[in-house]
């Protein structure tokens, strides 16, 4: 089993593109240096608690994310749609959560009618 710096650096450089940011906006976001996230995330740093927290922070993922290891790594990261939805929601402003809630409910409410008219 990897090292936890190992799985940790996986973690953030992981959620880190899934964001679609770069080192140097992260590090910008936390006031760590490029060559300090690029470390960490290779797992050849070992990052303080306040370090690792401000990174979290910068990426909107809390620690205790940030800490949970699956037991077995999987080849490929699969999430499932709830969790893609939650992602795609976490540190989004919540008047825009509440619009894409009312959006989804729209959705449903139709798909339901849509469901009911086919069974008849």
């Amino acid at each position: 089993m990897d090292s936890i710096h190992i799985r940790l650096g996986r973690k953030l450089r992981a959620e880190r593109e899934r964001q679609g940011l770069t080192q140097e906006i992260v590090a910008e976001r936390c006031n760590l240096s490029t060559a300090f996230i690029g470390q960490i995330e290779r797992g050849q740093n070992a990052a303080s608690l306040t370090s690792v927290e401000r990174i979290g922070r910068a990426l909107n993922v809390s620690l205790s994310e940030l800490f949970s290891f699956p037991e077995t790594r999987p080849s490929k990261p699969s999430l499932s749609s709830y969790e893609k939805i939650c992602s795609l929601l976490r540190g989004r402003p919540k008047r825009e959560q509440e619009y894409i809630l009312a959006t989804v409910k729209t959705l449903v409410r139709r798909l339901r009618q849509a469901g009911k008219g086919k069974r008849r």
